[in-house]
């Protein structure tokens, strides 16, 4: 199937830490990238295929670990039915490759519990082909580290192949994002997330918005409540995030598609760009505090004697037109009063 299509359950992406011996203490500190770079790309070397699609075909890239998953509690099953764990993706995950893998793992899992499901998850990591770039000649990635402006990149005659397979990319990425509708932040750590210091985590989130994707933001459980709590105290830790959304400044694991992502977002405008990512996220984490608030009061209702909870209720009811439709709207859409893009600029496209 083509990449978008390609989905993994949690206990997919668990099974490959679990390859990791537990008395190594790397375990717990391994990145995304080092998973990718240690674990991935070596056990499809010879197939150069992602390992969504070993999986699929029954193993064949990884099949001197096969014994390792039938170990692992993660993937479990005498015959490893592959389509209780790989399928079209529920949602797509925006992760920052820097970070910790095992967060990523975390976030996922309370996703599923908060969904009350076993997703299907798309993570790039699994999902795309990572010996592509493989194939991209030493002159190429010469030139394109060379490069010092958007103009450079685009005039270039030798790097037409490159531009190409960006394209390519870029086109897979929309679509990945697209298909399954819902994406999910992994806001690690839930201070200063990684994620909003990333060229293609901010690339994601404004795809996100322009095909009308679903967006949640994700956190470890173990920072969850905190992040509830501060976000229902006021917007401090919101305008904190909000700061470190900067396109002109953000990173990549290679320099060439930062500079690729950015000649993309300059040609918009990169303070248009970023003001549009900062709004769209606010709205997110707005909707966060919005659902801890509507459920603590839920609980406190449900705590009432009968008696109280019918006239807090009839009470409720004698507010309701002078009071809670203004909290609510003001709380949800502050930043959207005072900086609303008018219908042009809110559809501008890279």
């Amino acid at each position: 199937p083509p990449v978008w299509n390609r989905g993994c359950a949690h206990a997919v992406a668990r099974s490959f830490l679990d390859l990791v011996p537990d008395e190594q203490s790397e375990k717990f500190t391994m990145k995304t990238t080092d998973l990718c770079m240690k674990l991935l790309k070596p056990r499809t070397l010879e197939a150069r295929c992602s390992v969504w699609e070993s999986l699929a075909a029954g193993f064949p890239a990884l099949a001197k670990n096969q014994r390792a998953f039938e170990r692992s509690g993660s993937m479990s099953g005498t015959n490893l039915l592959m389509h209780h764990y790989i399928g079209k993706p529920d949602t797509f995950v925006s992760h920052c490759w820097a970070s910790h893998f095992w967060e990523l793992l975390e976030i996922i899992q309370r996703y599923d519990e908060n969904t009350n499901r076993n997703n299907f998850f798309f993570l790039d990591v699994f999902s795309m082909n990572q010996h592509d770039f493989a194939d991209i000649s030493g002159e190429q990635m010469q030139e394109m580290t060379d490069c010092t402006s958007p103009q450079s990149i685009t005039s270039s005659q030798t790097l037409v192949g490159l531009k190409d397979i960006y394209q390519t990319m870029l086109k897979a990425l929309t679509r990945s994002i697209e298909t399954p509708g819902r994406v999910l932040l992994a806001l690690t750590p839930h201070e200063q997330p990684l994620l909003l210091t990333r060229s293609w985590c901010l690339y994601e989130i404004y795809i996100a918005w322009k095909v009308g994707a679903e967006v949640s933001c994700g956190f470890v459980p173990e920072a969850e409540q905190s992040v509830k709590n501060s976000l229902v105290e006021g917007d401090t830790l919101i305008k904190t995030m909000l700061k470190a959304v900067d396109a002109e400044n953000s990173r990549a694991t290679m320099e060439n598609d930062r500079k690729m992502i950015l000649s993309l977002i300059q040609q918009a405008g990169v303070n248009r760009f970023n003001t549009f990512v900062r709004e769209k996220l606010s709205a997110s984490l707005r909707m966060v505090a919005l659902t801890t608030l509507a459920s603590n009061t839920k609980n406190l209702e449900s705590n009432k004697p009968e008696a109280a909870r019918s006239e807090s209720e009839d009470l409720d009811c004698r507010r309701a037109r002078s009071t809670s439709g203004a909290t609510r709207s003001d709380f949800i859409l502050k930043d959207r009063l005072e900086h609303l893009f008018d219908a042009e600029e809110d559809e501008f496209s890279i």
